[in-house]
Parts: C-alpha cells; structure tokens; sequence
C-alpha cells in the first residue's frame, strides 16, 4: 500500500502567465465597435422618439433635452468602455493550452487546456464579413456558453485557429483513453471487414 504525502509547492517558482506575449485583435475590429455603437445609438434615439410620441402632453423642450443628453451619456459611456477593453483584449496559443486576456478595469486571464476543448466555433457577422473579421468561440464541457470568445481576427488567421485547436483535439483523444485505461474507436473501411 502506498503511503499518501501531499507536500507544498513553492508558488515562486511557478510558471508566470505576464511572461506570454498576447497578440492583439485586428485594428479594423474598432470599425465592427462604432458600427455597433452606432446601432445601439439609432436604437436609443427610436425609444426617445416613440416615448414624445405618446406622452405628446410632456413638456416638450425639457424632455428632449434630457432625453438627448442622457442619449449622449450613454453613448459616449459604451464606446469609451468597448474602445478600453478592445486595447486591453489579446490572445496566445501555446503547445498544450489557450490564453486570453480581457478586462476594462480589471484584467482578467483565462486559461484553457486543449484536452478540455469540447467544440470551436467560428462566426461572421454582416459588418464583419465585409472587413473579412471573424470570431472564434472555444467552448468547454459543462458550460452554457462560450468559455473564450476571441472577436477581431482575420478570416484567414481564425480559420487556422480552428484548424490548430481541432488538431490539438485529435492529438489528445489517444492521451485521454489511456489515462482512462480505455482503448479508442478504431474505424475499419469496407475492404478491411
């Protein structure tokens, strides 16, 4: 029987995440944020609208004034916000895991194994599409959303992205099974049976 021990590491020596060099998003994603920003802008000025239209009785002049005012502060608020966390965003790619880093005040490091990779995703959007951007979405088991959404990147590079994590996959399933002491599905062709 082997006797249990459970000794301390000296987190000093411990591999530092600061020492990873995050490569940016693409600049033309800021373009994606003023459209979206622009958007969320019409959006707020249509409510303002429809609200002077039914409450005609209002006081007109003070309503649209603060309405407009409040509009201005709102938007304002939303691109400095998305312009802040666009510079503090970056992602890295290592042999056995992703990292990403995200944040406004505070920044935040996700780190993800590969071997805990469920599916990947890869997604365009209309105004995105015409920058050629796309988003990568790394999910894992267990979770209801994505666990890394990495917006911003060349349609080119996030297809490499993809192509990397789903090989990653693959390289582990044979590392899976033996640890679990399982041996994995062999697929035979028609002239093999």
């Amino acid at each position: 029987m082997e006797s249990f021990t459970n000794t301390s590491i000296d987190t000093r020596q411990l591999p530092r995440f600061e020492a990873v060099d995050f490569e940016p998003l693409q600049a033309d994603y800021k373009k994606v944020i003023f459209f979206n920003t622009a958007v969320f802008a019409l959006i707020l000025i249509g409510i303002l609208g429809a609200f002077l239209l039914i409450n005609p009785d209002m006081v007109f002049g003070t309503v649209l004034l603060i309405g407009v005012l409040a509009i201005v502060i709102v938007i304002i608020m939303t691109l400095v916000i998305a312009l802040v966390s666009f510079r503090k965003k970056g992602f890295a790619f290592r042999q056995h895991d992703v990292l990403f880093k995200s944040g406004v005040i505070a920044t935040t490091i996700t780190v993800i194994p590969y071997n805990r990779v469920q599916h990947v995703a890869l997604h365009e959007g209309p105004v995105s599409r015409k920058l050629d951007l796309a988003t990568i979405e790394i999910f894992t088991a267990g979770g209801s959303g994505s666990d890394i959404r990495i917006a911003g990147l060349r349609r080119e590079q996030a297809d490499r992205i993809k192509q990397l994590i789903m090989v990653k996959l693959i390289e582990e399933i044979p590392s899976i099974a033996s640890e679990n002491n399982e041996v994995p599905p062999v697929k035979l062709t028609d002239d093999e049976l």
